[in-house]
């Protein structure tokens, strides 16, 4: 019989089936005792304010008690014992701390340096004099608590950005069950003791990179099995996952009546169109093109503009243009320029475009092409385009009857005179369901908003995508450094790290006065009303 202190990650509550609720259930005969803190941002205050709140509470605590908290809560927990528990007249016998998916975990924290990763809520890892029991437990490729040693392996490092997002294992130890479920007492978990610290690995299955809701389930376990190995080729543990360890796989969707055929790669990097079955067999639709592109190290068919083209009407063909959508960057968008331009000039017939974040970077630069460069001839053909998190949206540009977000994308090469037909998606703070600033959107139109610009700048030219000494090479890259800049240009990068929360939220915010609809649905209704529209006058012409 014990109270079990809980504290909530970043922005959310605890789910009461947290690792199965094994920790409270009527079974285990303990209590659950949630200790509020301020995990609405992840800042060094609010994090001393879990601290706080959280010494407090435990000072009340009579007898043996357990401590939970998971992500920013496991932080305020290590906070805690760095600088708490060393003259605290608690009795570590009392307590035992547990830890989720912690950032600042020793083996594979994120990203991996052992205890030095700073998190968001501040931090240096787990004290040297260790007295207080702790176990800490990462479920396999949640990509904050058990990211890949070798940077360099672009599968491993996608497998852990799915592992980060809210469909990815570092929101599941139990609450939505859409991997293998997390249980401290799992016979398959691996463990590895050190000291008073036990590290537990849950083993997961799909592999976040496999596992995608328009998947039938046959395909997410070839894909599980053709992926996996090159994954774990960038991880060094001190415990070794099984090859296959005896674990269901969790099948949580049905298959869809229609699976999606996924086209080779092409040599040309440009994959074939999927082509939507057309429903209405008494006539031939005319069916435009809906080009794509995603985000820095996403696949083609995943995130917004896939969700968006996946469920568009029978009037689009999707055609996804793959590039490499990585560092760096500005080599990257080249090369997405010249594979959509490609695309465009072998795909004859009106045309759509929807990107998301360096994906809508290649597709403002072809949009320009399209206006003043060697793709005018194409122009009239293009009907329609939505962005979501562009960092080149011109300022106070978003789409008719949207909220306006404030500021501007951080690229300096914006647009200008951007079209109604241009639709511009940017979260922001008025904008309800963001949770946050898109910063990368809404950079501010100030001296703050310049210097934003100027590291933005690094990063698109110059960043390969390593991480070492990130501050000093940006301090290089600028032409006329000030004094102080160290501690600008950290604050900087602090700054493009938190608030680009919002550049992940677009499933959620709903950007339009006096709707409901989500920006990914208003995206799908306008392409839909355009296609209607678009083949209407193709009849009436006819």
């Amino acid at each position: 019989m014990a109270n079990v202190l809980t504290l909530a990650t970043l922005s959310r509550d605890l789910p009461s089936n947290w690792l199965g609720g094994e920790l409270w259930d009527d079974a285990s005969g303990n209590t659950r005792v949630d200790v509020p803190y301020n995990n609405w941002w992840p800042s060094e205050a609010n994090a001393a304010d879990g601290v706080a709140k959280l010494n407090t509470a435990m000072l009340a605590q009579s007898g043996s008690f357990i401590v939970l908290g998971h992500s920013m809560g496991a932080q305020v927990i290590y906070k805690w014992m760095r600088e708490m528990g060393p003259t605290s007249s608690i009795d570590p016998n009392d307590v035992l701390f547990i830890c989720t998916g912690c950032p600042e975990r020793k083996y594979n924290g994120h990203p991996p340096k052992g205890g030095d990763y700073p998190g968001g809520a501040g931090g240096t890892g787990l004290p040297d004099t260790m007295p207080w029991t702790l176990w800490d437990m990462a479920a396999q490729y949640d990509g904050w608590a058990d990211a890949p040693n070798v940077t360099t392996n672009t599968r491993a490092n996608s497998n852990a950005q799915f592992g980060r997002t809210s469909r990815g294992p570092h929101l599941d130890y139990g609450s939505k069950k859409i991997y293998t479920p997390v249980s401290l007492y799992d016979e398959n978990n691996l463990t590895y003791v050190e000291g008073n610290v036990t590290y537990m690995l849950a083993p997961t299955r799909p592999l976040p990179y496999a596992k995608q809701w328009f998947l039938p389930q046959s395909k997410i376990i070839e894909n599980d099995a053709l992926y996996r190995p090159e994954v774990e080729t960038a991880y060094s543990r001190p415990f070794t996952p099984e090859a296959e360890p005896a674990i269901p796989i969790i099948e949580l969707e049905p298959e869809p009546e229609l699976p999606l055929v996924i086209p080779p790669k092409a040599q040309t990097y440009v994959p074939a169109p999927v082509v939507r079955p057309v429903v209405d067999r008494r006539i031939v639709h005319p069916q435009h093109t809906l080009f794509t592109l995603s985000a820095t190290a996403q696949p083609w068919w995943f995130m917004y503009q896939a969700d968006v083209a996946r469920t568009v009407n029978n009037y689009w063909n999707w055609h996804p243009v793959e590039y490499p959508a990585f560092f760096p960057a500005k080599w990257s968008v080249e090369t997405g320029v010249a594979n959509l331009t490609a695309a465009i000039r072998a795909t004859p017939g009106k045309f759509a475009l929807c990107g998301y974040s360096q994906g809508a970077i290649v597709s403002s630069e072809v949009y320009d092409q399209l206006r003043y460069g060697n793709l005018q001839d194409r122009r009239d053909d293009l009907i329609a385009a939505a962005m979501f998190g562009n960092p080149r949206r011109e300022g106070g540009h978003t789409f008719p009857g949207g909220i306006e977000p404030g500021g501007q994308g951080m690229d300096p090469l914006r647009l200008e005179n951007t079209e109604e037909l241009w639709w511009e998606f940017a979260n922001g703070w008025e904008i309800p369901g963001s949770l946050g600033e898109d910063i990368f959107a809404t950079t501010p139109i100030s001296e703050v908003g310049t210097n934003l610009s100027a590291v933005y700048q690094f990063f698109f030219s110059e960043w390969d995508g390593t991480e070492y000494n990130l501050v000093g090479r940006v301090i290089d890259f600028l032409e006329d450094p000030i004094d102080g800049i160290a501690d600008i240009v950290a604050s900087l990068l602090f700054t493009i790290q938190t608030l680009g929360i919002g550049h992940a939220w677009y499933q959620y915010s709903m950007p339009k006065t006096g709707s409901s609809l989500t920006a990914v649905e208003l995206a799908i209704e306008y392409l839909n009303q355009v296609g209607t529209d678009t083949a209407t006058e193709y009849y009436e012409s006819s």
